[in-house]
This record gives structure tokens, sequence and C-alpha cells, in this order.
């Protein structure tokens, strides 16, 4: 399966490495900050890596594409800055985590695309699809920094996921998630879902807009080339 993963998105760590370098130590626990004055942005990307996701997330695959030119345009609108960029997956594993940092370290932590290959295949499950645990732990993290919950840094949330849960106690993980959605959108976040599986845009949507999070947006796997956000 590793051996499958890697040749997939190989060619896609190509491109990612040339608009993003370095990073600091990797995070495991929700309790951290990130702990920057200067901070006034956090982006966190949240890339499904399960196996009803693994052609989106190919070297060819559209989510791919999309991810890298997130990062691109990201990266770009946020150079020099003290801006953060989390990188976490939702898939069956309990290392969330899996990249972050400033917007352009990568190269500090990872000499080459192979290394950061080699990285990502050593923490990234493809086993199931831990979509509403996932989602907790990365509005958990983010809300973590005291500068989100005091209104002085921005925090924006992208999944790349057909948001297909595959985990028992989802019902549990729904009140949760709709507590912390509530709580992410008093603190003026922003989320967006991509390449959501085409039945469920309207419950997100729906779920999105009860938490008060006053710019969001769900698009549909059916759009072959999403909306880029822009990062003022």
């Amino acid at each position: 399966m590793r051996q499958q993963l890697s040749s997939r998105i190989s060619c896609a760590l190509v491109l990612l490495a040339t608009i993003v370098s370095g990073c600091e130590k990797r995070r495991e626990t929700v309790d951290v900050t990130f702990g920057d004055d200067d901070c006034r942005y956090i982006l966190a990307v949240v890339i499904d890596m399960s196996g009803s996701f693994a052609d989106r997330m190919a070297d060819n695959g559209e989510a791919y594409a999309f991810l890298g030119a997130l990062l691109d345009r990201y990266t770009r609108a946020k150079v020099g800055s003290g801006d953060r960029l989390v990188i976490a997956q939702v898939s069956g594993s309990d290392n969330f985590l899996l990249w972050e940092g400033r917007p352009l370290d990568l190269r500090r932590e990872f000499d080459s695309a192979g290394q950061f290959r080699d990285f990502l295949c050593d923490n990234a499950s493809s086993s199931s699809s831990q979509i509403y645990e996932g989602m907790v732990n990365v509005l958990k993290y983010v809300m973590a920094n005291p500068g989100v919950t005091e209104g002085r840094v921005k925090p924006v949330i992208f999944f790349l996921s057909d948001m297909e849960d595959t985990e028992p106690g989802k019902a549990a993980r729904g009140r949760e998630i709709r507590a912390l959605l509530k709580d992410y959108g008093s603190c003026g976040g922003s989320m967006g879902l991509y390449y959501v599986e085409t039945w469920r845009v309207g419950p997100w949507q729906r779920e999105l807009s009860n938490a008060g999070i006053q710019q969001h947006h769900v698009q549909a796997d059916i759009v072959g080339k999403p909306d880029l956000p822009e990062f003022d």
C-alpha cells in the first residue's frame, strides 16, 4: 500500500516542493499554540488520503493539482510574513498534523521532493476516512492559538475531501463538531470544503451557515476546477 501511495503522489510533490520551503518540528497534540507575535493569518489545509479519495490525490489527480495551486497562491501572498500554514489529514492515523510552519519554510527541513515524499508516505494513512475526528482535531488545534480566540489572527480552514466518514460513533462526533464550528464562527473563521460528494453539499452548507461562519464555501466533486480563494 505504501509503495502504491508513493508512486501516486511523487509527481505532485515536486510541484509542492517548488512553492513552499521549510517548517518547524511537527506537533502531535492539540494544546500547542503557534506563538508568533507577527502572525495575523493561519491557513490550515486538511487533505483526505483515504482510499475513496486516492485517485483525486494521485500525481495526476485534480485535488492534488488544486492543492498545489492553493499553496502557491497563499505562499506568494504571504511571503516574508509571520503568518502560518498547517497541512493535516483526516485519514486513519493518530498523527493528524503533517506539517506546520511559515509559508516559505519547507525546504529548511526537507532538502528534496523525495525526502518530503518519504515523510508524507510514512505519516499519511489510507486505511480509513475519519472526517469527523479529523475536523474536531483541526478545529481544536487552530483555536488553541490565543490570537485566534482574541481576534488578532484570522483563521481559514480548507478541506479537500469527499467528506465520507467511515468510522463508528459519528453521531456523537457530529454534536461535538457543531459546538466547535459555532466557536470557530464566533472567532471570525472562514472555511472551504472542496470535492465534496454532491449529495453532501447541501447538508454541509447548512451546517456552516447554522454555525455562524460568515465566509464559507462548499464545492461539489463534479466541479472540475474549483475557484481559488483570495488571500488579502
